[in-house]
Protein backbone atom coordinates (compact mmCIF):
# COMPACT_ATOMS: atom_id res chain seq x y z
CA UNK A 1 0.00 0.00 0.00
CA UNK A 2 2.99 2.58 0.63
CA UNK A 3 4.14 1.34 -2.52
CA UNK A 4 0.87 2.19 -4.69
CA UNK A 5 0.68 5.90 -2.49
CA UNK A 6 4.31 6.61 -3.07
CA UNK A 7 3.68 6.56 -6.81
CA UNK A 8 0.28 7.96 -6.28
CA UNK A 9 1.85 11.08 -5.05
CA UNK A 10 4.40 11.29 -7.63
CA UNK A 11 2.32 10.84 -10.68
CA UNK A 12 0.24 13.82 -9.21
CA UNK A 13 2.78 15.96 -8.61
CA UNK A 14 4.19 15.39 -12.05
CA UNK A 15 0.67 15.77 -13.73
CA UNK A 16 0.18 19.15 -12.00
CA UNK A 17 3.90 20.13 -13.27
CA UNK A 18 3.25 19.33 -16.83
CA UNK A 19 -0.41 21.00 -16.90
CA UNK A 20 1.59 24.01 -16.30
CA UNK A 21 4.58 23.84 -18.41
CA UNK A 22 2.98 25.20 -21.76
CA UNK A 23 0.89 28.05 -19.91
CA UNK A 24 3.84 29.13 -17.62
CA UNK A 25 6.12 29.21 -21.15
CA UNK A 26 4.22 32.46 -21.90
CA UNK A 27 4.97 34.62 -19.35
CA UNK A 28 8.60 34.05 -19.29
CA UNK A 29 9.38 37.79 -19.42
CA UNK A 30 6.48 39.38 -17.55
CA UNK A 31 7.72 38.79 -14.21
CA UNK A 32 11.49 39.46 -14.82
CA UNK A 33 11.03 42.12 -11.47
CA UNK A 34 10.06 38.85 -9.39
CA UNK A 35 14.04 37.43 -9.94
CA UNK A 36 16.95 38.26 -7.32
CA UNK A 37 19.17 40.40 -8.44
CA UNK A 38 23.21 38.86 -8.94
CA UNK A 39 25.03 40.63 -6.25
CA UNK A 40 22.17 41.72 -3.43
CA UNK A 41 21.25 40.77 -0.52
CA UNK A 42 17.34 39.87 -0.11
CA UNK A 43 16.39 40.47 3.39
CA UNK A 44 12.59 40.37 4.08
CA UNK A 45 10.98 40.04 7.43
CA UNK A 46 7.28 39.37 8.37
CA UNK A 47 5.74 39.76 11.82
CA UNK A 48 2.76 38.07 12.77
CA UNK A 49 1.00 35.06 14.11
CA UNK A 50 2.03 31.66 13.08
CA UNK A 51 2.09 28.16 14.10
CA UNK A 52 3.70 24.79 13.23
CA UNK A 53 2.56 21.64 14.40
CA UNK A 54 4.67 19.53 16.92
CA UNK A 55 5.23 16.29 15.92
CA UNK A 56 7.76 14.63 18.47
CA UNK A 57 6.17 13.33 21.74
CA UNK A 58 6.71 16.10 24.58
CA UNK A 59 6.51 19.11 22.39
CA UNK A 60 3.65 21.71 22.16
CA UNK A 61 2.68 23.30 19.27
CA UNK A 62 4.99 25.86 18.70
CA UNK A 63 3.67 29.82 18.56
CA UNK A 64 6.02 32.24 16.41
CA UNK A 65 5.60 35.71 15.30
CA UNK A 66 8.28 37.05 13.67
CA UNK A 67 10.32 35.10 10.19
CA UNK A 68 12.75 36.44 8.59
CA UNK A 69 14.26 35.54 5.16
CA UNK A 70 17.81 35.71 4.33
CA UNK A 71 19.35 35.39 1.22
CA UNK A 72 22.53 36.38 -1.03
CA UNK A 73 23.04 35.28 -4.63
CA UNK A 74 26.67 36.10 -6.42
CA UNK A 75 28.06 34.84 -9.56
CA UNK A 76 28.83 31.61 -7.78
CA UNK A 77 28.37 31.48 -4.41
CA UNK A 78 25.18 31.61 -2.48
CA UNK A 79 23.02 31.76 1.00
CA UNK A 80 19.85 31.07 1.40
CA UNK A 81 18.61 31.08 4.90
CA UNK A 82 21.27 28.80 6.26
CA UNK A 83 22.29 26.62 3.24
CA UNK A 84 25.50 27.61 1.44
CA UNK A 85 26.53 26.79 -1.92
CA UNK A 86 28.66 27.10 -4.94
CA UNK A 87 27.43 27.18 -8.51
CA UNK A 88 29.24 25.37 -11.36
CA UNK A 89 27.43 26.13 -13.67
CA UNK A 90 24.24 28.03 -14.85
CA UNK A 91 22.73 28.55 -17.95
CA UNK A 92 19.86 29.86 -19.64
CA UNK A 93 17.20 26.99 -18.22
CA UNK A 94 19.29 25.32 -15.50
CA UNK A 95 22.19 25.49 -13.37
CA UNK A 96 24.29 22.71 -11.13
CA UNK A 97 25.96 23.23 -7.33
CA UNK A 98 27.28 21.95 -4.94
CA UNK A 99 25.43 22.68 -1.30
CA UNK A 100 25.71 22.15 2.32
CA UNK A 101 23.11 22.73 4.79
CA UNK A 102 22.42 20.99 8.29
CA UNK A 103 19.71 18.16 8.01
CA UNK A 104 16.22 19.81 8.91
CA UNK A 105 14.58 16.79 11.10
CA UNK A 106 17.05 18.10 14.05
CA UNK A 107 14.96 21.11 14.54
CA UNK A 108 11.98 19.27 16.39
CA UNK A 109 14.94 18.37 19.02
CA UNK A 110 16.65 21.84 19.13
CA UNK A 111 15.02 24.79 19.10
CA UNK A 112 18.18 26.60 18.26
CA UNK A 113 18.77 24.70 14.77
CA UNK A 114 18.97 26.94 11.53
CA UNK A 115 15.37 26.08 10.19
CA UNK A 116 13.90 27.41 13.63
CA UNK A 117 15.43 30.36 12.74
CA UNK A 118 15.35 31.48 9.03
CA UNK A 119 12.03 31.39 6.95
CA UNK A 120 8.70 31.07 8.77
CA UNK A 121 8.79 27.41 9.11
CA UNK A 122 10.05 27.60 12.90
CA UNK A 123 9.29 25.87 16.33
CA UNK A 124 10.36 25.20 19.31
CA UNK A 125 11.26 22.72 22.13
CA UNK A 126 9.97 22.37 25.69
CA UNK A 127 10.71 20.71 28.68
CA UNK A 128 8.98 17.37 29.16
CA UNK A 129 7.60 15.91 32.66
CA UNK A 130 7.80 11.74 32.91
CA UNK A 131 4.87 10.10 30.49
CA UNK A 132 3.06 6.61 31.08
CA UNK A 133 2.74 4.60 27.95
CA UNK A 134 -0.85 3.32 26.73
CA UNK A 135 -0.58 0.51 24.59
CA UNK A 136 -2.03 0.89 21.06
CA UNK A 137 -2.18 -2.78 19.46
CA UNK A 138 -3.66 -5.74 21.41
CA UNK A 139 -1.50 -8.39 19.56
CA UNK A 140 2.33 -9.14 19.49
CA UNK A 141 3.91 -7.30 17.03
CA UNK A 142 4.58 -8.91 13.52
CA UNK A 143 7.37 -8.45 11.18
CA UNK A 144 5.76 -6.18 9.12
CA UNK A 145 6.57 -3.48 12.82
CA UNK A 146 10.10 -3.79 11.40
CA UNK A 147 10.24 -4.57 15.25
CA UNK A 148 14.61 -6.15 15.49
CA UNK A 149 14.27 -8.58 18.51
CA UNK A 150 16.31 -11.09 20.02
CA UNK A 151 13.50 -12.52 21.51
CA UNK A 152 9.68 -11.50 22.00
CA UNK A 153 8.85 -7.85 22.48
CA UNK A 154 5.62 -6.40 23.72
CA UNK A 155 3.17 -4.81 21.03
CA UNK A 156 4.87 -1.59 20.05
CA UNK A 157 3.25 1.54 22.68
CA UNK A 158 2.81 5.00 21.83
CA UNK A 159 3.81 7.37 24.73
CA UNK A 160 1.07 9.77 25.91
CA UNK A 161 1.28 13.49 25.53
CA UNK A 162 5.04 13.86 27.74
CA UNK A 163 8.47 11.92 27.71
CA UNK A 164 11.08 12.63 29.75
CA UNK A 165 14.30 13.52 28.61
CA UNK A 166 16.31 10.21 29.53
CA UNK A 167 13.76 8.66 27.20
CA UNK A 168 13.75 10.82 24.41
CA UNK A 169 17.78 10.52 22.95
CA UNK A 170 19.41 13.79 22.45
CA UNK A 171 19.13 14.11 17.86
CA UNK A 172 22.47 16.18 16.90
CA UNK A 173 22.88 18.40 14.03
CA UNK A 174 24.27 16.25 11.11
CA UNK A 175 26.10 18.50 8.22
CA UNK A 176 24.54 17.56 4.89
CA UNK A 177 25.95 17.67 1.74
CA UNK A 178 25.51 17.02 -1.86
CA UNK A 179 24.52 18.99 -5.64
CA UNK A 180 21.71 20.65 -6.51
CA UNK A 181 20.02 21.39 -9.88
CA UNK A 182 17.58 23.89 -10.54
CA UNK A 183 15.80 24.08 -13.64
CA UNK A 184 13.91 27.02 -14.48
CA UNK A 185 10.79 26.64 -16.88
CA UNK A 186 10.52 30.09 -17.08
CA UNK A 187 10.19 33.31 -14.85
CA UNK A 188 7.22 32.65 -13.30
CA UNK A 189 7.84 28.13 -12.66
CA UNK A 190 11.20 26.24 -11.47
CA UNK A 191 11.79 23.03 -10.46
CA UNK A 192 14.97 21.69 -8.40
CA UNK A 193 15.96 18.47 -7.18
CA UNK A 194 18.60 18.15 -4.40
CA UNK A 195 20.82 14.92 -3.31
CA UNK A 196 22.66 15.52 0.14
CA UNK A 197 24.27 13.16 2.78
CA UNK A 198 25.69 13.21 5.92
CA UNK A 199 29.36 14.41 5.73
CA UNK A 200 29.58 14.57 9.48
CA UNK A 201 29.78 10.44 10.09
CA UNK A 202 26.83 11.37 12.26
CA UNK A 203 24.11 9.01 11.16
CA UNK A 204 25.43 8.47 7.24
CA UNK A 205 22.11 9.03 5.87
CA UNK A 206 20.94 10.37 2.66
CA UNK A 207 17.76 12.56 0.99
CA UNK A 208 16.77 13.44 -1.81
CA UNK A 209 14.42 16.75 -2.07
CA UNK A 210 12.16 16.89 -5.55
CA UNK A 211 10.28 20.52 -5.52
CA UNK A 212 8.61 22.16 -8.15
CA UNK A 213 6.85 26.14 -7.68
CA UNK A 214 5.00 28.24 -9.83
CA UNK A 215 3.86 32.17 -9.69
CA UNK A 216 -0.18 31.85 -9.81
CA UNK A 217 -0.47 35.49 -10.05
CA UNK A 218 -2.62 35.35 -13.22
CA UNK A 219 -4.94 32.94 -12.12
CA UNK A 220 -5.32 36.04 -8.74
CA UNK A 221 -7.29 39.43 -8.12
CA UNK A 222 -5.05 41.93 -10.24
CA UNK A 223 -4.04 43.46 -6.36
CA UNK A 224 -2.91 40.02 -4.92
CA UNK A 225 0.78 38.36 -5.40
CA UNK A 226 0.78 34.11 -5.15
CA UNK A 227 3.08 31.25 -4.91
CA UNK A 228 1.98 27.35 -4.57
CA UNK A 229 4.88 24.61 -4.01
CA UNK A 230 4.68 21.16 -4.46
CA UNK A 231 7.40 18.83 -3.12
CA UNK A 232 8.80 15.10 -1.92
CA UNK A 233 11.14 14.32 0.57
CA UNK A 234 12.89 10.98 0.65
CA UNK A 235 14.96 9.83 3.39
CA UNK A 236 16.86 6.65 3.93
CA UNK A 237 16.88 3.95 6.61
CA UNK A 238 19.50 5.78 8.40
CA UNK A 239 18.25 8.92 8.30
CA UNK A 240 15.19 8.51 9.42
CA UNK A 241 16.12 5.95 12.13
CA UNK A 242 18.35 8.49 13.93
CA UNK A 243 15.82 11.39 13.95
CA UNK A 244 12.74 8.71 14.26
CA UNK A 245 13.60 5.61 15.59
CA UNK A 246 13.06 4.35 19.28
CA UNK A 247 15.68 2.03 22.00
CA UNK A 248 14.61 2.30 25.25
CA UNK A 249 16.39 -0.92 26.99
CA UNK A 250 14.04 -0.03 30.22
CA UNK A 251 10.74 -0.10 28.00
CA UNK A 252 12.21 -2.95 26.31
CA UNK A 253 11.13 -1.41 22.87
CA UNK A 254 12.73 -1.18 19.69
CA UNK A 255 10.99 0.67 16.99
CA UNK A 256 12.83 0.62 13.63
CA UNK A 257 12.03 2.45 10.12
CA UNK A 258 12.74 1.96 6.72
CA UNK A 259 13.29 4.95 4.43
CA UNK A 260 10.08 7.32 4.43
CA UNK A 261 8.79 9.35 1.46
CA UNK A 262 7.32 12.96 3.17
CA UNK A 263 5.28 14.95 0.28
CA UNK A 264 4.35 18.25 1.19
CA UNK A 265 2.09 21.56 -0.41
CA UNK A 266 2.22 25.10 0.23
CA UNK A 267 1.08 28.59 -1.14
CA UNK A 268 1.85 31.94 -0.06
CA UNK A 269 -0.45 34.90 -1.18
CA UNK A 270 0.53 38.72 -0.75
CA UNK A 271 -1.30 41.86 -0.68
CA UNK A 272 1.63 44.82 -1.41
CA UNK A 273 0.59 48.02 0.91
CA UNK A 274 3.69 49.64 -0.69
CA UNK A 275 6.44 49.12 -2.84
CA UNK A 276 8.24 47.02 0.26
CA UNK A 277 5.33 45.90 2.46
CA UNK A 278 2.30 43.57 2.22
CA UNK A 279 -0.01 41.10 4.09
CA UNK A 280 1.02 37.82 3.77
CA UNK A 281 -0.44 34.60 4.04
CA UNK A 282 1.53 31.21 4.11
CA UNK A 283 0.16 27.93 4.48
CA UNK A 284 2.25 24.18 4.59
CA UNK A 285 0.74 20.95 4.79
CA UNK A 286 3.35 17.93 5.02
CA UNK A 287 1.73 14.50 5.48
CA UNK A 288 3.69 12.09 7.03
CA UNK A 289 3.72 8.11 5.99
CA UNK A 290 2.42 5.34 8.63
CA UNK A 291 6.01 3.82 9.05
CA UNK A 292 6.77 7.47 11.14
CA UNK A 293 3.38 8.02 12.32
CA UNK A 294 3.87 4.36 14.56
CA UNK A 295 7.22 5.68 15.65
CA UNK A 296 6.30 6.19 19.84
CA UNK A 297 8.32 9.39 18.87
CA UNK A 298 5.70 10.88 16.37
CA UNK A 299 2.65 11.68 18.05
CA UNK A 300 0.87 13.65 14.84
CA UNK A 301 0.16 12.57 11.24
CA UNK A 302 1.10 15.50 9.45
CA UNK A 303 2.57 18.74 9.98
CA UNK A 304 0.72 21.72 9.37
CA UNK A 305 2.60 25.37 9.26
CA UNK A 306 0.37 28.62 9.35
CA UNK A 307 1.25 32.15 8.90
CA UNK A 308 -0.26 35.79 9.02
CA UNK A 309 1.24 38.94 9.19
CA UNK A 310 3.16 41.73 7.76
CA UNK A 311 6.26 41.14 5.65
CA UNK A 312 8.80 44.13 4.72
CA UNK A 313 11.42 43.63 2.53
CA UNK A 314 14.44 45.84 2.86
Amino acid sequence: PMIAKFVIQVLLAFVLAHATFATANQGIDDNADTLMQVGEWQVNLAVGLGQRSAIVVGESDFDFYIAPNIAYYGEQFFFDNGALGYTFTQQRNWALSAVTEFNPYAKYFDSSHPSNVFYPLTEGTSSAPDYEFESIADEPTTGDDRVEDAGEYPAIQRPLTNQTSSDKRTRRWSADAGLLVNYFVSDTQQMSLKLVGDVANLHNGWRVVANWSLLINQWLPESLNGQVSIAGNWVDDNNSNYYFGYQSKDANLNYQLESLFIPSIAFTIERPVTKKLAVVVHYKYQSLPAEMTDSPLVVKQDIVTQFLGLSYAF
